[in-house]
């Protein structure tokens, strides 16, 4: 037997014990025959879990379920009042999203379409051995398991596509749009029944880097920045486009390009012979009036020393004014 220690405490409890006190898995039951219910609930029981009803009605295995909310709901096809099972199942699957095994002695086609249709996590045939019980009751419960991990997975990443502030749109590979979010509405200026199903109408290859012209309806056209990479899209192989609207960040690099183009344009038609130093003395900018002066180009006169050029000299001047003005901060 394995032991663990209790901090705290000279007793010990067994691992055992300790699985014991774990919540079992509960199960609804939902049997018209009163003496049939009586057996599974027994069997259920003796297979390690917890009967917290048993019911004879479609309407009443509702109300518990809701009330009681169990891992899982045993349910006879055929039961007595307006509901059957299949109902019955229908609504607590779809409220609740409570996993359904079906409890039945009938195995016609047209029984098991319609209960097919309720999409059940499995079926038992009356009668039926505890093993056959307890094995469909294991896989009804790892399934329910799965689906739901796999819904918080899908839900969590359409929360994220969906908040993603740059536009993801899906393109089959004969270049027809499959899917786009939000930021894709937005930059395009068109709704998502109006996206999907069109032709994307721009060249897509994944591992590519592009920046497009993109027609936005009602605004003035943008520009956006593409990656593209390969992916799947309901089982084929697609393109998953990641759109950023750089329209605003280009804009801004031509102004200040365009701002940096008047600058040097007046920086070279003064007349008067201007240079810009750094902290060390050197040369970062002249003015065509002073390279003239010097009989020189612009280019050659970068790098050098102001003292050299001016003065001819290896060393600053005493009364430079450039060592006044780094020392003052003013203009000397």
């Amino acid at each position: 037997m394995n032991w663990i220690e209790v901090q705290g405490r000279n007793s010990r409890l067994s691992l055992n014990r300790m699985a014991k006190l774990r919540k079992k898995t509960q199960i609804l039951v939902v049997e018209d025959e009163s003496i049939v219910a009586a057996d599974i609930r027994r069997t259920l029981q003796n297979l390690g879990y917890d009967v917290i009803d048993t019911v004879s009605t479609g309407r009443a295995a509702i109300e518990k379920a809701q009330q009681h909310r169990p891992d899982l709901v045993l349910m006879d096809i055929v039961l007595k009042g307006s509901m059957d099972g299949i109902e019955a199942a229908e609504q607590i699957r779809s409220c609740f999203n409570i996993p359904v095994v079906y409890l039945t002695a009938y195995t016609d086609q047209q029984t098991l379409q319609r209960a097919k249709v309720t999409e059940p996590f499995g079926y038992i045939v009356k009668p039926f051995e505890d093993r056959e019980l307890k094995s469909v009751i294991k896989m009804a419960l790892y399934k329910a398991k799965i689906e739901n991990e796999l819904k918080a997975s899908r839900a969590s990443f359409h929360n994220i596509v969906e908040k993603s502030a740059d536009g993801i749109v899906i393109i089959d590979k004969e270049g027809i749009v499959q899917f786009v979010n939000k930021a894709a509405e937005a930059l395009f200026g068109r709704k998502t029944e109006d996206l999907v199903g069109e032709m994307f109408g721009f060249p897509v290859m994944g591992g590519e880097v592009i920046e497009l012209d993109v027609v936005r309806h009602g605004r003035e056209p943008g520009i956006a920045e593409m990656r593209v990479a390969e992916t799947e899209w309901n089982g084929q192989n697609a393109y998953l486009a990641l759109l950023r609207d750089i329209t605003e960040r280009k804009c801004a690099k031509e102004q200040i390009e365009n701002a940096a183009k008047e600058w040097r344009t007046t920086f070279d038609s003064i007349t008067d012979m201007i240079s810009i130093h750094d902290k060390n003395f050197q040369i970062t900018r002249v003015n065509k009036a002073l390279a003239k002066t010097f009989e020189k180009e612009p280019k050659e006169l970068l790098g050098k020393t102001c003292y050299e050029v001016f003065h001819g000299t290896k060393q600053p001047c005493q009364n430079c004014p450039h060592i006044q003005s780094l020392k003052t901060k003013e203009l000397a």
